[in-house]
C-alpha cells in the first residue's frame, strides 16, 4: 500500500509541476499582451490623438496632423475644419516638436529619418527590397519618427522597443513617463517641457 502511494505523489508531482510551468507560461504571455495594449505603437498615438483633442481648436494645423487627423473629428463641422487647416498651415508641426521634447526629456532616444522615395512604376519586388532595407537598417533608438516627402509623418517604435520581450524591457519605464506625459490633463504635453 505505502508504494501505490508514493507512486501517486509522484506522478501528481509531474503533472502538478507541468501544470505549474504551464501557468506560468500563460502568465507570462498575459503579461507580454496587457504590455503591448497598453504602451504599444497604436496607444501612443491614440494618446497624442486625444491629447491633441482637448484643444480647440486643433493646437496644430500642419498637413501631417490634417492627413493623420491628431485631432477632435467630431468637434466642429468638416468645413469649418477644413477652412482652419486651410488658412493656418503651419510650417512645423508642434506635435511633433513637443513629442520629441517630451520623449528626451523622458531619457528615450528619437531618430527622424525621411521614408525612401519609391516611384510607383518600380518592379514590385524591387519596391519589396528597398522597403525592407529600410527597415532592417533602423537605427538604434526607442522612437523613430518617419518623415515621407510631402512632410507628413508617422511615428514607429525603434529597435530598443521592438524587442520580444517587450514587457520585460527596463525602457519600458521611460516610455510609461512619455504616457503620463501625454496623458495629463489640461493640455501639458502641448506647453513646455
Amino acid at each position: 500500500m505505502d508504494r501505490s502511494v508514493d507512486r501517486l505523489a509522484f506522478t501528481s508531482r509531474v503533472i502538478f509541476d507541468q501544470r505549474i510551468i504551464d501557468l506560468r507560461k500563460e502568465n507570462e504571455e498575459l503579461r507580454a499582451k496587457d504590455a503591448w495594449t497598453r504602451f504599444g505603437r497604436d496607444s501612443l498615438e491614440k494618446s497624442i490623438t486625444m491629447s491633441c483633442s482637448e484643444i480647440f481648436p486643433a493646437p496644430c494645423s500642419c498637413p501631417s496632423c490634417w492627413k493623420a487627423k491628431r485631432f477632435d473629428t467630431t468637434a466642429d463641422t468638416k468645413e469649418n475644419m477644413m477652412s482652419f487647416f486651410l488658412c493656418n498651415t503651419d510650417t512645423e508641426c508642434i506635435i511633433r516638436k513637443r513629442l520629441l521634447a517630451h520623449a528626451q526629456a523622458a531619457g528615450l532616444t528619437v531618430a527622424i529619418r525621411s521614408m525612401p522615395t519609391i516611384q510607383h512604376t518600380v518592379d514590385p519586388n524591387i519596391f519589396v527590397e528597398i522597403t525592407r532595407k529600410f527597415y532592417d537598417e533602423s537605427p538604434e533608438c526607442h522612437l523613430e519618427i518617419l518623415v515621407d516627402d510631402d512632410g507628413t509623418w508617422e511615428l514607429q517604435y525603434g529597435s530598443k522597443l521592438t524587442m520580444p520581450n517587450f514587457h520585460q524591457n527596463p525602457d519600458l519605464i521611460k516610455l510609461q513617463n512619455l504616457f503620463e506625459t501625454i496623458e495629463e490633463p489640461y493640455g501639458e504635453f502641448l506647453t513646455g517641457v
